[in-house]
This record gives structure tokens, C-alpha cells and sequence, in this order.
């Protein structure tokens, strides 16, 4: 966990702590962490006594979200707030895990293959589909191999499957309904377990360069999140419509994500972390209940 404190660090007075957890979007892979929207955040919130951490780690999804923060609380980590970023890949994530029966995170190993297998298809040409060439390709050349590469990345047509779900009812029904109900369970243990030691909760989504370049405005990921936080009073942050009101959709995919990659440039953490910013002075300043 990137922060400076430990549970030996007593809380500011006046002061608040922020757990910043997801995956890779949380972690700011790509780029330092002062400017990564959770350190910008931090050197934000600082002068008023607010201390952020950051336990993002790439491929984290709720079920892991869940276990990992209930290690903190075990281990004595006291905070006021915890922020969790929702990714559209968590989703197909939840599938290829479960809970062993001491309350440990493990691998449904077969699933997991048969996941990876056809995101390997999806989307590409039919004889692009197997996993042998390429394979046969890395141990034996390397020219070759990116040559290969460059051709999937050239006929490979539509959203990556990870994204899918929220706009392809057949990927839908593949895991995305056994995906979301499983993010739904584990999340909302997770709410339980923050609810009990009256720590707030909020729930972040935000788009991929998938969603903004297929339209995916209105998307599945934001609606079912928007409900599911209203009915249970928790704090929702719907990064989408910032990211699509922000000029032309391959305009800002240019502008805001590393070239060629899903996840935010320096640009798209300032952006993430300036809408974070505003609904957190909003949220202090309405009156108590």
C-alpha cells in the first residue's frame, strides 16, 4: 500500500483518512504517483489535515477489494473513508474467484482458462482465434511474433471482451449477470463491514477508451452501480459522463489514456482527480443529518 502512514501513526486531530483501493486505475499504473490523481489528491487534501492512502493493485476486483480491506481493519489501520474504484474488467475478474472456506481469496482455475480463452477470441477473425501460433511464434522468433501481433491488433474488431458485457448481451450472459451479482455480494460485504465501524463508502466507475469509442454512454456499468449505491445510501461518483463530455471521444482517448494502452495519462489523472476534489467539498459541506 503506497502511503506513508502506519496503523502506529495517530490520526490528525482535525483531520480525516482516505482508502483510496481498486486496480490499476487505483494503482496509476503509468505513471509516478505525485501525479497520479491519488497523489494529487493527497498534496490536495494535506493542508487541511486529510491523509489519503492508496492500496490499488493492479487486478484487484471487489472480491479481492473486500479481503483486503477487512486485513487492514484486522491489522489495526484506523480510516474515516474508503474509496473504491469499480472497473468494467472487475466484472469478468469476479467469475475467476471465490472465498475458500477460511475466508481466503482463491482461484476457480478452470474458469479462469476458459475466460482467458475467449477473450483471446473475441472480436477477431477466425483464424486469428487459437493460441498456438502465437505461442509457436514466441519460442522461436521474435520479428515474427510482433509482426503477429501487429496484425491482430489491425483485424480485431469492437470493444476487448472485458469491456463487452456491458453492450454485448451474448458476453452478457457469459458472465456479466454472474459478474455483477458476484461484485454486488462482495461489495455489499464490504459495505457491511465499513457500516459497522462507521466508515463512509463511496463507489467510483469510469469509462475505458472501449466505452467512449462505441458510444457507451448511457452504460450498463454506470446504471447498475447508480442503483445499486442509491438503494443502499452509499456515496456514487459517475465518471462517465466527464469523460464523455470532454470533446470528441477519440479526441479524449488521445488526449487523457497512454497510447495504445486503457489506462489514464497524466491528463486523465488531473481530470479524475479534480472531479474527486469537487464531490468531496460537496460532500463536506452538506449538513449533517
Amino acid at each position: 500500500m503506497r502511503a506513508r502512514a502506519t496503523r502506529q501513526v495517530p490520526l490528525h486531530p482535525q483531520g480525516r483518512r482516505i482508502v483510496f483501493i481498486g486496480d490499476s486505475f487505483a494503482e496509476g499504473i503509468g505513471v509516478l504517483y505525485e501525479k497520479t490523481f491519488v497523489g494529487l489528491v493527497e498534496s490536495a487534501l494535506a493542508p487541511e489535515g486529510t491523509e489519503v492512502l492508496n492500496a490499488g493493485v493492479a487486478s484487484f476486483c471487489p472480491i479481492i477489494d473486500y479481503r483486503r480491506v477487512r486485513n487492514l481493519i484486522e491489522v489495526g489501520l484506523e480510516f474515516h473513508e474508503l474509496v473504491v474504484l469499480v472497473d468494467i474488467g472487475d466484472i469478468e475478474d469476479e467469475v475467476t474467484y471465490k472465498l475458500d472456506e477460511a475466508g481466503n481469496v482463491v482461484s476457480r482455475e478452470r474458469r479462469r482458462i476458459e475466460e482467458w480463452r475467449a477473450d483471446r477470441a473475441y472480436g477477431k477473425p477466425f483464424f486469428l482465434q487459437s493460441a498456438t501460433v502465437p505461442r509457436f511464434l514466441s519460442r522461436h522468433t521474435l520479428l515474427l511474433t510482433r509482426a503477429y501481433a501487429a496484425l491482430e491488433v489491425l483485424l480485431t474488431r469492437g470493444p476487448q471482451r472485458a469491456a463487452a458485457w456491458t453492450m454485448d448481451p451474448e458476453v452478457f450472459a457469459q458472465y456479466g449477470r454472474e459478474g455483477l451479482e458476484r461484485a454486488s455480494e462482495h461489495l455489499h460485504a464490504l459495505r457491511e463491514l465499513l457500516r459497522k465501524r462507521g466508515i463512509g463508502l463511496t463507489v467510483v466507475v469510469y469509462p475505458w477508451p472501449d466505452n467512449l469509442l462505441t458510444g457507451d454512454r448511457d452504460s450498463l456499468q454506470s446504471r447498475y452501480w447508480r442503483d445499486w449505491t442509491r438503494e443502499r445510501n452509499v456515496d456514487f461518483l459517475d465518471l462517465f459522463p466527464l469523460f464523455f463530455g470532454a470533446g470528441p471521444p477519440s479526441d479524449v482517448v488521445k488526449r487523457e489514456f497512454i497510447a495504445g494502452d486503457i489506462h489514464w495519462n497524466e491528463a486523465g489523472h488531473r481530470r479524475v482527480a479534480q472531479a474527486f476534489l469537487a464531490n468531496w467539498a460537496a460532500r463536506r459541506a452538506r449538513p449533517s443529518p
